[in-house]
């Protein structure tokens, strides 16, 4: 008996040797990997490129601290810093070369800042990177900490702060939104864009964010941003039919809604960056575009077209992909279209006007007057004075900047474009009360007067039902009531 307790024991002792060694090399194996990798020992960090894009997708450093980038893609892959293809935020922040797949490329980071960069390769794949102490952009108590960094971290600190107060929460992203769109008014038709973008990224009805009045802050910016979102996660037929099942019980802002809407799905079928092939011959882009325009609705197609302008333009207007404007004549893109084509291309390019000609509205005005038809000179003006004019000047100079455009068109054309400014650049609450303030300046005259409100309420019935518009209406002063009659 105690011989066989003894072999028991001893088979016990050789299993405990078995899974002490075994354990060991688990461990030896583990550090040696890590140690492979860099990533633990080092003190180098590790961002992924997966087939899904790179994860994480941000990420926080100290400074001179490094990150290693793998590619785990079975396509080369090039992390370099925004904007694409050029790489100036941060020059360093640059592979220089491709990075094959199973491959990886270690940088350090030596400047502290808030860093967006991308897959050069492949500029859809994107990132950031934050680097430094008191950086931390994860909710909306650091709204101060981006506002008071410098003016090229700015923007993209709101961007990443937005987008991550929208994933924890989507009513505080809500918040912060309305909370960007009054402060920082200036980019608040991007901000809204992007708002639209992270809205579809992490909730593809937009349901759980309960978007209200505030979709149509800013020029609509939000479905422009959502419904571009939806074809690049998407395909055409799914984003069109998210368009068409869009509901509101007035008949008047649903078409509106679906306007814009529709509007957006013509700026995601511009792929941005565009691919390489395409750079500088606007051509074959645009086509394929339009073609796709042309199959929807008669009643959405010129929507679809205006969307489809609208990046081109911008890629124009900051010099991007060896796309320029002709200086001569900026509407010569517009030229080259079908002729069904040109009106709302005509539309888009006049909206980057007043920076080609240095804000000259008369030099402006005399560019417009190239355009063949009448009424296509007449509504385009209307449409340019939007970035003629600042929102942010006082009454009095806007009345000043009417008066000097009434030399140049139309009183009506004149007071749309100022109005429609007022209303592009931030809440519609806000821009209504704004808006009849310069109505009854006495600078106006009468006429003016009654023409201003008049502007008024036809745009605010692009965002107010009629029973809203009629509340508004209804302090209106006697000689100006009848305005509201439909």
């Amino acid at each position: 008996m105690m011989t066989s307790g003894l072999k028991a024991n001893n088979i016990s002792m050789k299993q405990s040797r078995i899974i002490i060694i075994l354990i060991s090399a688990l461990v030896i194996l583990c550090c040696f990997v890590l140690i492979k990798n860099n990533d633990l020992f080092s003190g180098v960090h590790t961002v992924e490129l997966r087939e899904s894009g790179f994860f994480p997708d941000q990420i926080q450093i100290e400074k001179d601290e490094e990150i290693r980038f793998i590619n785990k893609t079975k396509k080369p892959f090039w992390p370099a810093s925004n904007p694409h293809p050029d790489h100036t935020t941060y020059q360093d922040f640059d592979s220089r070369q491709p990075i094959a797949p199973g491959e990886s490329w270690i940088f350090k980071f030596e400047t502290e800042g808030i860093f967006l960069y991308h897959n050069h390769l492949y500029a859809l794949d994107d990132g950031a990177v934050i680097v430094g102490k008191n950086n931390e952009i994860m909710d909306t108590a650091n709204f101060d900490m981006c506002k008071n960094r410098p003016d090229k971290e700015k923007r993209t600190c709101f961007e990443l702060l937005l987008k991550n107060t929208l994933q924890n929460n989507p009513q505080d992203g809500l918040e912060l939104f309305k909370k960007l769109v009054e402060v920082e008014s200036n980019d608040c038709h991007q901000y809204a864009h992007d708002f639209g973008e992270y809205v579809a990224q992490s909730d593809h009805s937009g349901e759980k964010s309960k978007i209200g009045i505030e979709s149509s802050y800013c020029g609509y910016g939000f479905w422009h941003g959502f419904t571009t979102q939806l074809l690049r996660d998407f395909d055409l037929q799914t984003a069109e039919q998210y368009c068409e099942n869009t509901r509101n019980p007035d008949p008047v802002l649903l078409k509106n809604l679906k306007s814009n809407c529709y509007h957006g799905l013509g700026i995601g079928l511009i792929q941005d960056p565009p691919p390489v092939e395409f750079w500088g011959n606007a051509g074959p882009l645009i086509d394929s575009a339009l073609e796709s325009c042309d199959q929807l609705k008669d009643e959405w197609k010129r929507d679809c077209y205006s969307g489809v302008f609208h990046p081109m333009a911008d890629y124009m207007a900051r010099s991007q992909y060896s796309f320029a404007f002709n200086e001569e004549e900026p509407f010569a893109l517009c030229l080259e279209q079908k002729e069904h084509h040109r009106p709302e291309c005509y539309y888009q390019i006049a909206a980057k006007l007043a920076h080609l000609v240095d804000y000259n509205l008369e030099e402006g005005f005399e560019l417009i007057q190239k355009i063949p038809t009448e009424l296509e000179r007449e509504y385009t003006f209307t449409l340019a004075m939007i970035n003629f004019v600042n929102h942010q000047m006082s009454n009095e100079e806007l009345v000043g900047m009417f008066k000097r455009c009434q030399n140049l068109a139309t009183s009506d054309s004149c007071l749309a474009g100022i109005l429609h400014t007022i209303f592009a650049n931030g809440a519609v609450e806000k821009a209504q009360i704004r808006s009849f303030d310069i109505c009854n300046s006495e600078d106006l005259g009468d006429n003016h007067r009654l023409a201003c409100f008049k502007n008024s309420i036809k745009i605010l019935r692009l965002y107010y039902n009629e029973q809203k518009v009629q509340e508004i209406c209804a302090p209106l002063e006697v000689e100006y009531s009848n305005v509201c009659a439909r």
